[in-house]
């Protein structure tokens, strides 16, 4: 988001990475001190589908990783 003094604009940035985190709600972002990671963890994918789930996104190259080796996260 950029914001101006009269403009407020929202732009979607192209993110890279092996794999990248379904879109969710209900989760718990944090970043570091430095500000230079963001951690994700959890929420929901739809109302049916709970995710389990951590990720790191390098916010300098907009590269996504998963924490941890469980691929299969949407399994109730």
């Amino acid at each position: 988001m950029k914001l101006a003094s009269n403009d407020c604009t929202w732009y979607k940035e192209n993110s890279t990475g092996e794999e990248k985190p379904l879109a969710r709600s209900q989760h718990i972002a944090i970043t570091t001190p430095k500000n230079d990671r963001v951690f994700i963890f959890g929420g929901h994918h739809s109302p049916q589908a709970r995710l389990n789930d951590t990720w790191i996104l390098q916010v300098k190259e907009l590269e996504w990783r998963r924490v941890g080796v469980d691929k299969d996260n949407t399994t109730n």
